[in-house]
Protein backbone atom coordinates (compact mmCIF):
# COMPACT_ATOMS: atom_id res chain seq x y z
CA UNK A 1 0.00 0.00 0.00
CA UNK A 2 3.06 2.57 0.48
CA UNK A 3 3.55 2.46 -3.26
CA UNK A 4 -0.16 3.69 -3.99
CA UNK A 5 -1.09 7.29 -4.68
CA UNK A 6 -3.41 8.77 -2.03
CA UNK A 7 -5.55 9.82 -4.38
CA UNK A 8 -5.98 6.31 -5.52
CA UNK A 9 -6.42 5.40 -1.84
CA UNK A 10 -9.51 7.73 -1.53
CA UNK A 11 -11.33 6.93 -4.50
CA UNK A 12 -11.20 3.66 -4.30
CA UNK A 13 -12.01 4.01 -0.40
CA UNK A 14 -15.00 6.15 -0.80
CA UNK A 15 -16.79 4.31 -3.75
CA UNK A 16 -16.61 1.13 -1.44
CA UNK A 17 -17.95 2.67 1.47
CA UNK A 18 -20.72 4.50 -0.81
CA UNK A 19 -21.16 1.03 -2.75
CA UNK A 20 -21.84 -1.04 1.03
CA UNK A 21 -23.25 1.99 3.11
CA UNK A 22 -26.94 3.00 3.20
CA UNK A 23 -27.34 6.34 2.32
CA UNK A 24 -23.92 7.85 3.57
CA UNK A 25 -25.56 11.57 3.17
CA UNK A 26 -27.76 10.96 5.79
CA UNK A 27 -25.36 10.16 8.96
CA UNK A 28 -25.54 12.66 11.68
CA UNK A 29 -21.95 12.72 12.74
CA UNK A 30 -19.64 11.24 10.15
CA UNK A 31 -18.83 12.58 6.45
CA UNK A 32 -17.39 11.09 3.38
CA UNK A 33 -17.42 15.02 1.80
CA UNK A 34 -17.52 18.61 2.91
CA UNK A 35 -15.29 17.13 6.13
CA UNK A 36 -15.78 18.47 9.43
CA UNK A 37 -13.40 21.67 10.08
CA UNK A 38 -13.15 21.30 13.82
CA UNK A 39 -11.75 17.51 13.26
CA UNK A 40 -9.43 19.42 10.60
CA UNK A 41 -8.00 21.93 13.11
CA UNK A 42 -6.93 19.27 15.53
CA UNK A 43 -4.30 17.66 13.27
CA UNK A 44 -2.24 18.30 10.39
CA UNK A 45 -2.47 16.35 7.26
CA UNK A 46 1.40 15.11 5.81
CA UNK A 47 2.09 16.50 2.62
CA UNK A 48 -0.05 14.47 0.02
CA UNK A 49 -2.15 12.90 2.74
CA UNK A 50 -6.31 12.87 2.10
CA UNK A 51 -9.22 12.84 3.94
CA UNK A 52 -11.38 9.93 3.28
CA UNK A 53 -13.56 9.86 6.43
CA UNK A 54 -14.21 12.60 9.38
CA UNK A 55 -16.79 12.17 12.36
CA UNK A 56 -17.19 14.84 15.43
CA UNK A 57 -19.42 14.54 18.20
CA UNK A 58 -17.13 16.92 20.54
CA UNK A 59 -13.62 18.00 21.34
CA UNK A 60 -13.42 14.70 23.05
CA UNK A 61 -14.85 12.21 20.60
CA UNK A 62 -13.85 12.81 17.12
CA UNK A 63 -11.90 10.67 14.47
CA UNK A 64 -10.67 10.86 10.68
CA UNK A 65 -9.91 8.41 8.22
CA UNK A 66 -6.92 9.50 5.99
CA UNK A 67 -5.38 7.66 2.76
CA UNK A 68 -2.02 7.19 5.46
CA UNK A 69 -3.71 6.88 8.99
CA UNK A 70 -6.54 6.88 11.54
CA UNK A 71 -6.25 10.04 13.77
CA UNK A 72 -8.22 10.68 16.68
CA UNK A 73 -9.59 11.57 20.60
CA UNK A 74 -11.77 9.41 22.71
CA UNK A 75 -12.32 10.02 26.11
CA UNK A 76 -9.29 12.23 26.68
CA UNK A 77 -7.04 9.38 24.69
CA UNK A 78 -5.47 10.47 21.33
CA UNK A 79 -4.90 8.23 18.43
CA UNK A 80 -2.72 8.17 15.50
CA UNK A 81 -2.61 5.25 14.27
CA UNK A 82 -0.57 4.16 10.54
CA UNK A 83 -3.63 2.39 8.45
CA UNK A 84 -1.12 -0.36 7.16
CA UNK A 85 -0.10 -0.90 11.38
CA UNK A 86 -3.98 -2.27 11.42
CA UNK A 87 -3.98 -6.01 11.60
CA UNK A 88 -7.20 -6.88 13.20
CA UNK A 89 -10.95 -5.36 13.49
CA UNK A 90 -13.98 -5.98 16.28
CA UNK A 91 -17.32 -3.54 15.10
CA UNK A 92 -19.08 -5.02 17.81
CA UNK A 93 -22.57 -3.63 17.97
CA UNK A 94 -21.35 -0.16 17.95
CA UNK A 95 -24.81 1.21 16.62
CA UNK A 96 -26.39 -0.10 20.40
CA UNK A 97 -29.44 -2.18 18.63
CA UNK A 98 -31.30 -4.38 20.84
CA UNK A 99 -29.92 -5.08 24.83
CA UNK A 100 -26.20 -5.67 23.76
CA UNK A 101 -24.10 -3.00 24.96
CA UNK A 102 -22.11 0.13 22.94
CA UNK A 103 -18.38 -1.15 23.11
CA UNK A 104 -15.76 1.00 22.95
CA UNK A 105 -12.37 -0.76 22.08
Amino acid sequence: MDDWPDAKIRNNADWYIRKHAMDPESWRYTRLADHHPEVVSHFGLQSGELLIVTSYISDSSWYALTTRRIVGTHDGSDIDLAATDISDDRFGNFKGYGDAQTEVM
